[in-house]
């Protein structure tokens, strides 16, 4: 019984091991199902840095009710897509109307950011303030 139980382990761990995905990064979901945050907008070259990338924040997700859930573009990010392949992005945006404000600031770690190049990380935070503003902060370090 322990045997067989060994040889799946291996046999899952030979199926991880060989992704054609670079370590560390996911390919993105189908649009049907992206529900979190980040990059919108065509691949960009390594060696790039833009600061009025397209990037979504807000609610989304399984973290938050459905009937809390909103999407707020910013025009405004800051993008840096290193020639190492480390990638930075840092977006704002404000909670929209209607929408609760916190009375402390909240931070929602580890979520999940849709970067340039069909990448995605979690080494991710979205922090919402009390003065109504939304802030995301996504890193991913390449190889």
């Amino acid at each position: 019984m322990r045997r067989a139980h060994l040889l799946v382990i291996t046999l899952v761990v030979v199926a991880c091991s060989e992704s054609p995905v670079q370590p560390g990064a996911r390919q993105l979901a189908p649009e049907s199902v992206r529900f979190h945050v980040g990059y919108k907008g065509p691949d960009v070259p390594y060696g790039f840095v833009t600061n009025d990338a397209e990037c979504h924040v807000g609610k989304r997700g399984l973290r938050w009710p459905q009937s809390e859930w909103y999407d707020v573009k910013d025009f405004d990010a800051h993008l840096v897509t290193a020639p190492s392949g480390h990638i930075t992005m840092v977006c704002s945006g404000d909670i929209p109307d209607g929408q609760p404000i916190p009375s402390s600031a909240e931070v929602e770690q580890a979520v999940l950011c849709f970067l340039p190049n069909q990448l995605e990380t979690r080494d991710a935070q979205e922090v919402f303030t009390p003065s109504g503003k939304i802030v995301l902060t996504c890193h991913y370090n390449g190889e």
